[in-house]
């Protein structure tokens, strides 16, 4: 861990290369060189598993952060399971001739009071994080999620559990914001797909486990709905145990000049990392800010995620936040249950669970490709898979039943496989490909210094579209049944155009080098095979280092 101080070799390093460097673009050239030392790290180019058990410290903290933001998960799942509890129904139900039942209107409601929740935390959340740091914003998450909890213990008109899904959103709002920004700060660039990718498993693992408490609950407990509120004590308790450990972002102190706790954060993170020197990684932490902050002084500081180069980051982030509500996310995984009981399906949460299941596998197939074969690769046929399921979806609506086999469009005739359950399993893989490839890409696509703040403005996009499509969803699956497959499958296909032209690849690039793809103005479809300017530099240096 002690610092380099051969300051002859610096010397050395810095004019081979700016003596060495023979291209055109003389601005990107000098940013890239100048400064005074390499801006990509030594451990990128080492092999995954290899980086994986270097760094396994930062990956720990980072397993205890996403494990937190899975005990949140809980509460969204479990509560949202409790809508078929009988004694649930009796206390917030409502209607005549000795029939209760939920009034949709609310059902609708507190499905999007979530996204409400999320839109106004993920108003401050970038400001909170940015003046008091990542750890701070992370325990005001928790405290969200308390609150949340406390309002749902208590409730007993619709009113009030509304209120408790506000807070639930808005906790959930933080922690989407902070995790996958404050993961990519703390872990090298080789294992970032890795590491998030066993995020979305651990994340998709909690939500199974969610579902199967809630079943078993309204199972054997079908007249008390609180016996679940309460149990949902145990992960908000599990939660804190995993967030005060956590250690501030190194990335945090050098965008405020601290050294030293900069080097402090850093022996907690990557004591034991043998060849780790504080020194030229802190140096690329500033190297690449200080460029950053050169171009975004040129904008207003908010504005600047929508000026120059970053407007294409932040405009694709939107666009890909937004799009996994365009694209049937609403219809067949936030209300998985009705649409599979509209449909005919005998038992809806086995369908559900189903589901669950082959998300569960996606994000095992994210883990061993992200990194090994990329993003671009894995995101761009994923959504086109998901958008052509959608099409299929709908056109089996006409399909006739002695032709389909047992169709989930009967009241009468029910099968544990039919054509329609198969159609969605296949959506439902490709689709938790594309959604949860986007907390990697949102953090690894914005700047270094606008990262926050780009995630912020993308995730408020993915609530407002929440808001519109947990309203619309369940009147069109009404009307249309299955043939809303066809309004998803059009808004999708936008979507998926959009995406082939405009997602690059960023597997193994560094927070630089994405900063000189954009401002050189690749081609996305080229990035993968493009040489950077930082590349050549970071080589030059390790070849001065053997001399």
């Amino acid at each position: 861990m002690a610092p380099r101080t051969d300051d002859d070799k610096a010397d050395i390093q810095v004019a081979h290369l700016e003596s060495s460097v023979t291209r055109d673009d003389e601005d990107l050239k000098h940013a890239a060189l100048d400064g005074h030392g390499v801006l990509k790290s030594r451990f990128d180019e080492l092999p995954i598993l290899t980086c994986l058990w270097t760094f396994r410290r930062a990956a720990f903290f980072c397993f205890l952060l996403f494990t937190g933001a899975m005990c949140d998960g809980f509460e969204v799942a479990l509560s949202g399971m409790l809508l078929a509890n009988k004694g649930f129904i009796k206390q917030f139900g409502s209607g005549g001739n000795g029939v209760t039942a939920l009034n949709t209107s609310w059902v609708s409601v507190w499905s999007a009071v979530i996204n409400v929740g999320q839109i106004t935390s993920m108003v401050w959340a970038a400001y909170v994080a940015n003046r008091l740091g990542r750890k701070p914003t992370i325990l005001i998450a928790w405290v969200l999620v308390v609150v949340a909890l406390i309002c749902l213990m208590q409730a007993r008109t619709p009113p009030i559990w509304m209120l408790g899904r506000l807070f639930t959103g808005a906790g959930v709002g933080v922690l989407q914001v902070i995790c996958a920004a404050y993961a990519m700060e703390l872990l090298p660039n080789r294992i970032r797909g890795t590491v998030i990718a066993f995020s979305s498993f651990w994340n998709y693992t909690g939500t199974l486990l969610a579902k199967v408490m809630g079943f078993t609950l309204n199972r054997t407990h079908p007249n008390d709905w609180q016996i679940a509120v309460r149990a949902l004590w145990g992960p908000v308790g599990l939660m804190l145990f995993c967030f005060l450990p956590l250690p501030e972002s190194p990335w945090f102190y050098a965008r405020r000049g601290d050294k030293d706790k900069a080097f402090k954060s850093m022996k907690t993170l990557y004591t034991g990392v043998e060849g780790y020197d504080p020194e030229e990684e802190y140096g690329i932490m500033l190297r690449t800010l200080d460029h950053e902050r050169e171009v975004a002084a040129k904008g207003i500081p908010w504005l600047a995620i929508f000026q120059g180069t970053n407007r294409k980051r932040t405009l694709l982030l939107m666009i890909l936040a937004g799009g996994g509500q365009l694209a049937g996310l609403t219809m067949i995984s936030t209300y998985s249950t009705y649409f599979f009981a509209i449909a005919g399906q005998k038992d809806p949460f086995q369908a559900s669970v189903i589901m669950s299941c082959i998300s569960l596998a996606a994000v095992m197939v994210m883990m061993g490709a992200l990194d090994r074969f990329g993003r671009r690769i894995l995101v761009a046929p994923a959504l086109t898979v998901t958008c052509l399921s959608l099409w299929l979806l709908g056109a089996l609506f006409y399909v006739p039943r002695e032709k389909a086999g047992p169709a989930l469009v009967s009241p009468h005739r029910h099968a544990p496989l039919t054509p329609q359950l198969f159609v969605c399993a296949l959506w439902t893989f490709c689709f938790t490909i594309t959604g949860q490839s986007y907390f990697l890409l949102a953090a690894e696509i914005p700047s270094a210094l606008l990262r926050v703040r780009t995630m912020s403005v993308a995730w408020v996009c993915n609530a407002l579209f929440g808001i519109i499509t947990s309203f619309a969803t369940p009147p069109m699956l009404v009307h249309l049944n299955i043939r809303a497959g066809f309004v998803y499958g059009g808004t999708s296909l936008l979507i998926c155009i959009f995406l082939w032209f405009s997602l690059p690849e960023t597997r193994g690039r560094s927070p630089a080098e994405i900063d000189e793809l954009y401002e050189r103005g690749i081609r996305p479809w080229h990035w993968a095979k493009t040489k950077t300017f930082v590349e050549e530099q970071a080589e030059q240096a390790r070849e001065v280092e053997r001399v």
